[in-house]
């Protein structure tokens, strides 16, 4: 259920199932510590963060061994919130503990880590991360491709446009032949390289990749925000072209 985002559905079995499992097996079995933490992903993504936050600190206080996979899990988890609530500090704390005694999956803490560090506006320390991030070979290669596009939309922010071109066209090409054309991270990746393109002048290209990304969007329905950002980017591109009625036009459907 909640792989399909119908989280209350999800939540509910949970707590069940959390309920029968305290009562035959203890509140420190393996079992329960992974529903703490499939509990606690669901309150994430509801942005419920107290609730998310109670349940992975369970978990910490049910498990001594640091090398525990739910250990692990549950200081990602906390890392995650800290993140959303503008911890930076803790959050940089609970990553880099997960780093210290495990390199298991560290792709996914190193990209947590570049997101840190693009929100603080470090940019530099960011690339570097989303660079690490990459050399974990055991990446699912969804994972591969967010990391990638990360590190180009940070190229992007450093100014570092032909480097930041090299890795979006590689994730524009990794995510047509694995998560298909109309994937809602294509249009990320497509707005990037319009934004990269405006920024190096070339407006050709630019419009090229964010028509496409408009027609993704009217096809999918799915994102606002990405929708959104498409239709200001758009925007911005007519304006650097000296097309204001154009312009006009997509500034006002971002509105």
């Amino acid at each position: 259920c909640s792989l399909q985002g119908d989280y209350h559905e999800a939540e509910t079995y949970y707590l069940q199932a959390l309920e029968i499992f305290e009562s035959t097996l203890g509140i420190s079995h393996p079992d329960c510590n992974d529903i703490l933490i499939k509990l606690g992903n669901i309150f994430l993504a509801k942005k419920d963060l107290p609730k998310a936050k109670l349940n992975f600190l369970k978990v910490v206080e049910n498990t001594k061994d640091l090398l525990d996979v739910h250990y692990l899990a549950s200081i990602n988890g906390l890392g995650l919130v800290y993140l959303e609530i503008g911890d930076y500090a803790s959050a940089e704390r609970c990553w880099l503990e997960i780093l210290k005694y495990s390199q298991s999956h560290s792709g996914a803490i190193y990209h947590n880590l570049g997101l840190l560090y693009e929100q603080k506006g470090d940019f530099d320390r960011a690339k570097m991360s989303y660079i690490e991030a990459l050399k974990d070979s055991t990446m699912h290669i969804s994972s591969y491709i967010k990391s990638i596009t990360s590190l180009g939309g940070c190229c992007v922010k450093l100014g570092l446009l032909d480097e930041a071109e090299l890795y979006l066209i590689e994730a524009k090409d990794l995510c047509n032949s694995t998560l298909g054309a109309l994937h809602e991270h294509h249009v990320i990746i497509l707005n990037l390289l319009g934004d990269m393109y405006i920024q190096l002048g070339d407006y050709v290209q630019s419009e090229k990749f964010l028509l496409e990304a408009l027609d993704i969007c009217e096809l999918i329905k799915k994102d606002n925000r990405t929708y959104g950002t498409t239709l200001l980017n758009l925007g911005v591109l007519y304006a650097s072209m000296g097309e204001y009625l154009s312009s006009e036009k997509y500034y006002l459907h971002y509105m």
